[in-house]
């Protein structure tokens, strides 16, 4: 019985062990490629098409805000976040519509006065929404439809290969970026301290994300200017 003992221990470690590398190896495709994206920096900028088929590029957006959301259509995370970040949105479109509204007032009235009133001061920039899907399970057909499903207000684009994802080292959907007026990247993370599971998405008393595109509105420095983000790992291709 002793003679056999060393034998039937080293099966089950050589199991355990096998085991092992065959899980890193599952996990090492989907772990994101180190990204030149840095918080304080100018935000590397892309082309990508959207879902319906036209061709977006960070820099179409320069002078306004961007907010990037890496998202899915699968994920329940991220389909917990979706319509807080619709209405997040649409209040932001209403307001650049508002604003356009009242420029144009204020061209009128310019017209018939000798100078502006004393105390005028420049509007904050408008918000741009964009959401990026670098799944490869995720085709942009079956996203066109989930678009529609959902009533998103804002595009979809396709990342083919992952490529912005990797360049902006996202892991997570959701996983947001805010990029103020002058193309710099001021915030990455997460949308709030995450609860345990989607059922308390929104309930958190710290919201990091609103938190921080409140400040970039307003001129200031987020607090904090990272966060963890939560959800379901980007499903990369293997390169």
């Amino acid at each position: 019985m002793k003679r056999f003992a060393p034998a039937a221990i080293m099966l089950p470690l050589g199991i355990v062990a096998l085991l092992l590398t065959l899980t890193l190896q599952a996990g090492a495709k989907d772990t994101p490629a180190a990204g030149a994206a840095e918080v304080g920096q100018e935000a590397p900028g892309f082309t990508l098409t959207t879902v319906g088929g036209d061709e977006v590029s960070l820099s179409d957006y320069q002078g306004k805000i961007v907010v990037l959301h890496f998202q899915s259509m699968t994920c329940p995370w991220d389909l917990g976040y979706q319509p807080m970040l619709t209405k997040m949105a649409s209040d932001h479109m209403a307001a650049a519509e508002a604003s356009d509204t009242a420029d144009a007032s204020s061209d009128k009235a310019s017209e018939m006065a000798a100078k502006p009133a004393a105390g005028d001061e420049a509007a904050a920039p408008e918000v741009v929404f964009l959401a990026i899907n670098s799944n490869k399970t995720e085709s942009a057909d079956d996203l066109a439809g989930y678009h529609d499903k959902v009533s998103m207000v804002y595009p979809i684009l396709k990342d083919k290969g992952n490529t912005v994802a990797d360049q902006y080292a996202a892991q997570t959907t959701p996983h947001m970026y805010i990029i103020d007026a002058e193309g710099v990247l001021r915030y990455m993370g997460g949308i709030e301290e995450a609860p345990r599971s989607p059922a308390g998405i929104g309930q958190s008393e710290k919201q990091y994300f609103a938190d921080a595109l409140t400040a970039v509105i307003a001129g200031n420095e987020p607090d904090p200017t990272t966060s963890e983000p939560k959800g379901c790992s980007i499903k990369r291709e293997k390169k």
